[in-house]
């Protein structure tokens, strides 16, 4: 619940200045330095480390195997890694400004899992489990035992690392010129791209 107020009052920050809510907290004490680093080191580790592409490569390798990769596959998803992350730089290098291939895939991603959740459902799923799962939703009977506190451990992780990457949706209120963004610019696509002049602060109305 606190993540929706502090995400609403970002945007609203940004619907007013045009720019993304980490240019006003690089103004906050004790400076521009210093959060530059915390939050550099913060996104490192929760975006910039590999391991999302790394999940991604171990689900493409299972699927292609036909089994879960192990020890001796490490070599193979290391490299599959790596294509990963370099088709999603060439992927937003082209489409005219990031926010717009982003959108793209965004939108496309969303269609192919909701429609591939619909089709398995309806085809495999028996409605006996539909019922259940619906009576599951108003049913609360206590915590399962033993807990497994690893994954309520990664629970915890998982709803804490928002922060970071929610206020990232500042960013594309102001790509997308939304308020006070449609004054500022966004930023555009290396190949390609719109020639668009992005301030690198933001812009209010006049008193």
């Amino acid at each position: 619940m606190l993540q929706v107020f502090f995400n609403l009052e970002a945007i609203r920050y940004t619907l007013y200045t045009g720019e993304p809510i980490y240019g006003g907290i690089m103004r906050l004490k004790p400076g521009p330095r210093f959060w530059a680093a915390f939050y550099g080191v913060l996104g490192f580790f929760q975006l910039g480390w590999p391991a999302l592409a790394g999940s991604a490569a171990a689900t493409l390798l299972g699927a292609w195997m036909g089994r879960m990769p192990g020890a001796p596959d490490q070599s193979t998803q290391a490299w599959v890694t790596t294509g990963l992350i370099v088709a999603v730089v060439l992927i937003l290098s082209f489409g005219g400004t990031i926010e717009r291939m982003l959108e793209y895939f965004a939108w496309t991603m969303l269609g192919v899992v909701f429609l591939f959740l619909v089709v398995v459902n309806v085809a495999f799923v028996p409605l006996s489990h539909w019922a259940q799962t619906f009576v599951g939703f108003f049913s609360f009977t206590g915590l399962p035992q033993p807990i497994d506190w690893g994954l309520i451990g990664a629970l915890a992780a998982t709803a804490g690392s928002g922060g970071l990457g929610n206020l990232t949706v500042t960013n594309w209120i102001r790509d997308k010129g939304f308020g006070m963004g449609s004054k500022v610019g966004a930023i555009p696509s290396a190949v390609g791209g719109h020639q668009i002049q992005l301030s690198h602060v933001g812009v209010v109305f006049p008193a």
